[in-house]
This record gives C-alpha cells, structure tokens and sequence, in this order.
C-alpha cells in the first residue's frame, strides 16, 4: 500500500513542476486562446436546495459536441504545455528509475482470505491475488 502513496506523491509533485514551469513561460501563451465551452443552463434540485450547473451538458459521453471540445482542451493543453516536454521526460524518467520494477507486497489476512499485490517489470498496473486462508 506505501507503493500507491509513494507513486501518487511523485505524481503530484511532478504535476506541480510542470504546471508551474508551464505557467512562468508567457510568450507561447499570449498567443493561445483555452477553447471555451458554450453555457446551456441546467436547474438541479437536491434536498430542497436548488442550484444551476451551466456545464451539465458536458457529461453527455456520446454528444458529439462534447466530444469535440474535450478534443479541443485536449489539443490546447498539449500545445500549452508544449515547452515543458523535455522536462517531464526527465522527471519521468527519474521518478520511473526510482520505482521498484519487480515488487510484491506483505501478505495480509481478511475475511478468511490471504491477499498480496505484485508488480512486474514492464507493467503500468499492479496484480491482485487472492487465496483462501487454510488453518495449518
């Protein structure tokens, strides 16, 4: 479980270098312009209390209109972030070298059943076994 911390930790930390890098270099951005999305009013009424969610639409998976512009945020976010593409390499590289590649976790018991993660070399996700606890 200290691999996940560890790991979002890092992620975080390397979240902030960029943002902060990408936000300290102004002449590419004068030029951008964020893709803005349209207003379409939505009233929800929860527990009484009603409020107005001017983005609802935005959840609509299958809208062609969302799809396009979450393609546009996409490609803005790229071309914004475009300056820091040596750094994040390295930093990904370093942080990556400083993960185990081949790690298992300290078996533990729950409701009757022995549980371990594992990580293998090459791989993005950890394994997930189980086995049933025998007495003995």
């Amino acid at each position: 479980m200290l691999k996940f911390a560890n790991n979002k930790n890092l992620s975080y930390s390397l979240i902030f270098v960029i943002m902060t890098t990408a936000c300290t270099d102004n002449n590419h951005t004068n030029k951008m312009n964020p893709p803005k999305p349209k207003k379409i009013p939505k009233e929800l009424t929860i527990h009484g209390d009603t409020r107005t969610d001017d983005y609802y639409w935005l959840r609509e998976r299958e809208n062609p209109e969302v799809i396009e512009y979450l393609k546009a945020e996409n490609e803005y976010t790229e071309k914004y972030l475009e300056p820091t593409k040596p750094l994040q390499e390295k930093l990904f590289k370093e942080i990556t070298s400083r993960i185990k590649q081949n790690d298992e976790s300290v078996p533990y018991k729950e409701n009757g059943y022995i549980y371990i993660t594992k990580y293998e070399e090459g791989k993005e996700y950890p394994k997930y076994y189980r086995k049933k606890d025998e007495p003995g």
